[in-house]
């Protein structure tokens, strides 16, 4: 599953290694608002692992693809 999805994100973004939070929920589909939830979930490791350039945070492709797949098997 890791793998597929890595791929997806490597074929929509081929030159990109690390993804804005549009360009994610681009990706997924989904309002900024579902994203912003998850950054906001009590549980720290219940979070997508993100990086912080200046005042935003961006998503490095391989480490978000490992959360998403984590996050599946836990629903």
């Amino acid at each position: 599953m890791y793998e597929a999805i890595l791929e997806d994100l490597e074929s929509a973004f081929p030159t990109k290694m690390v993804l804005t939070a549009q360009e994610i929920c681009t990706y997924l589909g989904c309002e900024m608002a579902v994203l912003y939830n998850w950054n906001k979930r009590s549980n720290p490791s219940r979070r997508p692992p993100t990086i912080k350039v200046g005042k935003e945070l961006r998503y490095q492709r391989r480490a978000f693809a490992r959360w998403l797949v984590e996050e599946q098997g836990r629903g």
